[in-house]
Parts: C-alpha cells; structure tokens; sequence
C-alpha cells in the first residue's frame, strides 16, 4: 500500500489490543475476553471475602475488562456476546451476596453508586455509547494522520449504532447531537433513563417504603462505603457478614427468613429488617454513635485542636451534655459542640416524606436537635452543630462541611493533601455507618419458639 500500511490477509488483525476484521474474527476476540472474564470470576469465592471480591469485579473484572474493545470496535452485531457477559458478571454479584437476585435488585445493581446502584455497569448497556463517543472523537485525528482532503467526507457513524444508543438513553439521539460529547456525559444519561425506568416500576407497585429506599441511597456521600479500597489497616473493610448484609439491606433484598418476634424486645419483626435498625433494646445504636463520633474525635485530635470527648457542665444547671466532639473556638472563634445523631428514614414516622422528599429525615432530626438544645448553648457562647446521617448511609450538608473543614484541617497540620485527608474521613465514618447497620441486623434475627414435643405421635 502507498502509505506503508502492510495488507493483512486473513480474517483479520488485532491492533493494540482492539480485533479488527471480519464479524467472526471479532466474535472470537470477544468471546475470548468473556470466556476470561467467566474464569477469574469463577474463582473469586476462593478469596473468602465480599468486600474485596466485590471491588476486584467491578473495578478489574466487569466492565473495565471488556471497555477498550467497546470503545475500538463496534459490537453491535455482537449483542449474545455481550448478553453472556451480563449474566456472569449477574452470577457473580450472586455467588458474593450468596443468595437470589430478582430482575429490579439486579437493575439498581447496574446503576452507579450516586444513583443508589452498586456501580456494576452492564457493558451491553453501554456499548454503544462507549463505540459512537469513540468514534466520532477520533475522527479529526484519523483525517490528520491519513492526510484526508477537506473535500472528502469522514466515515459515516453506523445508524444501528445511534439507533441501539437512542433506545438505551430512551429518547431519540442524532450523530450531531452527539459530536463533542465525553462518553461519562453519554454514560450518565443511559443511567438516568434507567433509573427512571426502575423508580416508575417502583411507583407502579405504589411501594412507599422502597421510593423512600431509593430517595435516601441518593444522598450525597450515601454509597461512599462501596467505593471504598478495601484496607483494614485504615478502618475501611467490612468483613464478610457485614458487607453482605449491607449490600443486601440496600438493594431491598430479605434480610431475614421470615418475620417473627425481636430476639432483643420480643416486638414483631420484618423480613427487610426495619424493626431492626429502631429497635431501642441492646446496645447497638450506642455503638454504632460512639464510633461515629470517636472518627470525627480522633480526626480532630490528630489535626492539633484539643477536642474534648462527651464534655460535660457545658450548660450549667443543666444536665445535658449537648457535645459530642466539643472544639474550642471552632465556629468563627465561636467553642462548637459537634452532636452526633444517627436516623432511619424508612420508620414510620418519617417513611411517607422520605418518599417525595429526599433528605427529608435528615431535616426532622436536625430540626429536632437543634430545637432542644441550639438555644441553651448559644447563651452559653457555643455553636450548636447537629451531625446528623441517615443510617442508609447519607449525611446532612452541615455534617459534610464539617468533615470538609476537619479534613483540611488535619491535611494542613501534617502536610498531606487535602483531598486525601477529607475523603478518608468521609469514606471512615461511611464504613462505620454500614457496620452498625449491620451489626444491629446480624445481631436481631427474628426468633420462633421450638416446636413442642411430648413423645407422642
């Protein structure tokens, strides 16, 4: 060839990693990633622990496996390969949880973790996105490379292409709409319209408790848990149970066999485990506070400013011990008494707003700290901030700018990065969130009296 491009002869060639050829030469490179993919995953039980089993799928093994090939090669007249790869990677997710997963666990599964999924994205979900955005960013490229006249027309993106991409974005999408685009913005619009599609199957069941589900899961930070490295040397590792039933708890699976009495305070018992996380008898809750609180002291002390842990005659004449974490001269020189609380949306008291309105229990329980207590510590010169979380896993804004400011505070006092220190900080007590969580649900598995037996047929 006259531009020193040797021919290829045969079906085809593979080109930096990316098959080009004939559909069959393409076909095997495809189905020899999937085939991979199927026996690593195959042996991801043998590490004997969810947490780290999980990270290894969706980081190395799911999508970002099979990605570049998306990107290089138009796949689809490819779609059984890739179907293939989307109950493998769905048998993983399984073999992890260790129990069934039905179509609608599966669906919010394959959703990032902002939109309450699990962030295992199905490649044959955005395989065309992946290939158009690709496509049509490299194009000025090629033309400079192959030296191309200004007169001669770029290689046309393939119209089953746009249209397999209009039907996962679920609205009508043109090659010039899509000219310029990343494939994160194409991306978050195919998860969009499928979490759209999720919620109004929800809201067809007219299923109160699992609106108000989904609406808490996509609170700012509500998943940092799940994007957590898993290092038990840093606190951010869930051991097996624990991350099991959590990862459960959020998909809106059974936590339990069936219902039956509270093994703590007798009262009756749901499968999902929402009489679990209210449960006020046993030592659970306090556990779980105190733990978010010595992270939030412990930040503190190691960023040099002298808290003080549970301070007491804050309010004099008063009983009340209103910090939590007290900081001397905190808030605009102002000593701040930081009140760590922790709610359930999904309880009948706050259920039904939870559902239209997110965030909505973070609000009550603000508003309720702050109403009994703001007041008697400003008289006394003290900033009253409420830290507030919901136990699926999101915080109020007040309680993430005060981990922002805690972070950057310790990052300035050791000379680390700042971004570091706050993330660390914020994906800690996200961990310690979902452990107590978890605890309160493993350690309330509902009881039933064994059956009487008197030694006669």
């Amino acid at each position: 060839m006259n531009r020193g491009i040797p021919r290829v002869r045969g079906q085809g060639i593979t080109l930096l990693g990316a098959p080009l050829g004939h559909d069959d030469f393409v076909a095997t490179a495809l189905q020899e990633k999937v085939d991979k993919v199927a026996s690593i995953t195959s042996l991801l039980p043998d590490i004997k622990d969810p947490h780290i089993e999980f990270c290894l799928l969706r980081s190395c093994l799911a999508l970002p496996k099979i990605m570049f090939i998306l990107r290089t090669v138009d796949t689809s007249g490819h779609q059984p390969i890739l179907e293939e790869l989307h109950r493998v990677v769905r048998e993983a997710l399984i073999r992890i949880l260790g129990c069934p997963l039905g179509d609608m666990a599966w669906d919010q599964a394959k959703l990032p973790v902002s939109m309450a999924g699990l962030g295992l994205r199905a490649a044959i979900d955005h395989s065309a996105a992946a290939y158009a955005t690709s496509f049509l960013s490299s194009q000025r490229l090629a033309r400079q490379l192959l030296d191309t006249p200004e007169d001669q027309e770029s290689p046309a993106l393939s119209p089953v292409v746009v249209d397999s991409l209009s039907a996962r974005m679920g609205e009508e999408v043109t090659k010039e709409e899509l000219e310029g685009l990343k494939q994160r913005v194409v991306s978050a619009k195919i998860d969009l319209a499928h979490k759209s599609l999720l919620l109004s199957h929800i809201e067809e069941t007219g299923d109160e408790r699992e609106i108000a589900r989904l609406s808490s899961l996509c609170l700012p930070q509500a998943g940092a848990w799940l994007n957590c490295t898993p290092l038990p040397a840093l606190g951010l590792h869930l051991r097996g149970a624990e991350f099991v039933v959590a990862c459960k708890f959020r998909l809106g699976l059974p936590i339990y066999d069936q219902p039956g009495p509270c093994p703590n305070c007798g009262r009756e018992s749901d499968v999902l485990g929402d009489h679990s996380l209210v449960c006020g008898t046993g030592g659970e809750r306090i556990v779980r506070h105190n733990a978010v609180r010595d992270a939030i002291f412990d930040t503190a002390a190691a960023a040099g400013l002298a808290p003080l842990r549970e301070g007491r005659a804050l309010l004099p004449g008063n009983n009340r011990r209103p910090a939590d974490v007290f900081l001397p001269h905190w808030a605009g020189g102002l000593d701040a008494a930081l009140d760590v609380t922790i709610t359930h949306p999904l309880q009948d008291a706050t259920r039904a707003g939870a559902a239209t309105t997110p965030g909505h229990a973070l609000t009550v329980a603000f508003n309720n700290k702050c109403r009994n207590t703001e007041e008697l510590c400003r008289e006394q010169g003290i900033k009253f901030i409420p830290i507030v979380a919901e136990s699926l896993g999101g915080w109020h804004k007040v309680a993430l700018e005060q981990f922002t400011k805690l972070g950057s505070a310790l990052a300035r006092h050791t000379g680390q990065e700042e971004g570091e220190k706050v993330g660390h900080l914020i994906k800690r007590v996200a961990i310690l969130l979902q452990r107590g969580l978890s605890g309160m649900l493993l350690n309330r598995i509902p009881g039933h009296p064994p059956a009487e037996i008197d030694g006669q047929e």
